[in-house]
C-alpha cells in the first residue's frame, strides 16, 4: 500500500547573551530558523513550503522592594513561501509577517505562605504553513482541509492572576486568566446541509476551512491539597478543577474547546517506591461551535506503582505496574477532529521494566 511521507528539513541558529548580578538578570536572544516541508505519497494535502523566521528578544528581571519584576519583548519576522494547486490552477505565494510581543510579570517576594503573581502580555503569532497553504485530504482528521492565504497574525492581550498558599503541609493554587484575541485562527467544518449541497465534491470527507474571527478565552485552574507524613514516606492528597470557555465576539462558541474537569489524586512516595491514584470526572461538553456535536462526559481511574531496585555500581532497575481507564469507559476527546469515530483507549493494564545506568 502507498504510504505518506512527511519531510521536514530545518536549520536553526541562535545566540543568547546573559548577564546576572545582585541587581537582577537580563538577556538578549537572536534566533534564526529556516524550514522546508514537503508531503508526498498517498495524501498530498500541502504543496512544498519554505519558511524563514528571525527573532530578536530582550528579557530583564529586577527586584523592586518586596516585588519581583520580569519583563520581555520580542520581535519576529516570518516569511512563508508556498503554493496552492486547485485542480491544476497553481498559485504561488510569498507572505511576510512582522510581529511584536511583550509581557510583564509582578510577584511578591515575601517569605510568608502566600504568593501572588500578576501577568500581563501582548502576543502576536503568524499563521502556520498548514493554516495558510493546506489544500487536500488530511486522513488523520478525516477532512478536506483548505488553508487561507488572507490570514493575518493573531494578536492576543492576556491577563492572568495566580494565587498560591502553602503552610504546614497544606497548599492551594489558583490561576484565573482572560485572553482577548484579535484574528483568532480556527478550523471550521461545513454543516451536513453544506456537505449535501456540494454534491459530494470532496467525497465522504468533511470540508473544513481555516478562518479567523475576534474571540475571547477565559477560565481558571484550582487545586487544594495536603502533604502528610505517612508510614515511611509522604502521602499527598489533592483536589483540582479546571475550566476554559472560548467565545467569538458575536457570542458563538469556539469549536473544539476542552470541557471542564475535576481531578482527585492521591500519591505515596518513599525513597524507592511511588504509588499513585488519579480519578478524573470530565464534564459533558455542550458549548459547541457550528457543525459540532456535544461530547458526553466520563469518569476515569488511573493507578500506577513503581518500585526501584538498586543494583551493583550505579545501575538501578525500575519495575512499574499501571492501569489506565480501569472503568473501561468509552472516552471521547472533544478537542479531537475524529472524536465521533475514534475514542481514546479503553482499559489498559501493563508492566514496564526499565534499567537505569
Amino acid at each position: 500500500d502507498e504510504s505518506t511521507v512527511f519531510e521536514n528539513d530545518s536549520d536553526e541558529f541562535g545566540v543568547l547573551f546573559k548577564s546576572e548580578n545582585d541587581a537582577g538578570a537580563q538577556s538578549i536572544l537572536l534566533n534564526h530558523v529556516t524550514q522546508d516541508i514537503s508531503v508526498s505519497g498517498l495524501e498530498v494535502y500541502i504543496a512544498p513550503t519554505e519558511s524563514e523566521e528571525t527573532a530578536l528578544g530582550y528579557y530583564i528581571s529586577r527586584s523592586l522592594g518586596g516585588l519581583s519584576l520580569d519583563a520581555a519583548i520580542r520581535y519576529d519576522h516570518v516569511t512563508r513561501d508556498g503554493s496552492i494547486d486547485d485542480e491544476g490552477d497553481v498559485t504561488f505565494y510569498d507572505i511576510d509577517f512582522n510581529n511584536v510581543s511583550y509581557a510583564v510579570s509582578f510577584g511578591n517576594l515575601s517569605d510568608g505562605p502566600v504568593g501572588v503573581t500578576l501577568n500581563l502580555a501582548h502576543a502576536e503569532r503568524a499563521p502556520s504553513v498548514s493554516e495558510l497553504f493546506m489544500h487536500g485530504v488530511h486522513l488523520a482528521t478525516g477532512r478536506f482541509e483548505v488553508g487561507n492565504t488572507d490570514l493575518k497574525s493573531e494578536e492576543s492581550n492576556n491577563i492572568e492572576v495566580a494565587f498560591n498558599y502553602e503552610e504546614n503541609g497544606s497548599f492551594m493554587k489558583t490561576n484565573v486568566f482572560f485572553n482577548d484575541v484579535d484574528n483568532y485562527i480556527y478550523l471550521q467544518d461545513e454543516t451536513d446541509d453544506d456537505h449535501g449541497d456540494h454534491g459530494g465534491e470532496h467525497g465522504d470527507y468533511i470540508l473544513a476551512d481555516y478562518l479567523q474571527r475576534d474571540a475571547r478565552l477565559y477560565g481558571y485552574e484550582f487545586e487544594v491539597g495536603k502533604n502528610l507524613n505517612f508510614y515511611r514516606g509522604m502521602l499527598r492528597l489533592s483536589l483540582g478543577r479546571d475550566e476554559i470557555i472560548g467565545e467569538f465576539s458575536n457570542g458563538a462558541d469556539i469549536p473544539r474547546m476542552p470541557p471542564a474537569r475535576n481531578v482527585v489524586s492521591a500519591s505515596y512516595l518513599e525513597s524507592d517506591l511511588e504509588v499513585s491514584l488519579v480519578v478524573k470526572n470530565v464534564s459533558k461538553q455542550s458549548r459547541i461551535g457550528e457543525a459540532e456535536t456535544p461530547t458526553p462526559g466520563y469518569d476515569a481511574i488511573d493507578v500506577s506503582m513503581t518500585k526501584s531496585f538498586a543494583l551493583s555500581g550505579d545501575r538501578a532497575l525500575d519495575v512499574s505496574i499501571y492501569g489506565n481507564n480501569l472503568l473501561d469507559e468509552v472516552v471521547r476527546n472533544h478537542t479531537s477532529s475524529v472524536k465521533d469515530h475514534v475514542p481514546l483507549p479503553g482499559r489498559n493494564i501493563g508492566l514496564r521494566v526499565q534499567m537505569n545506568f
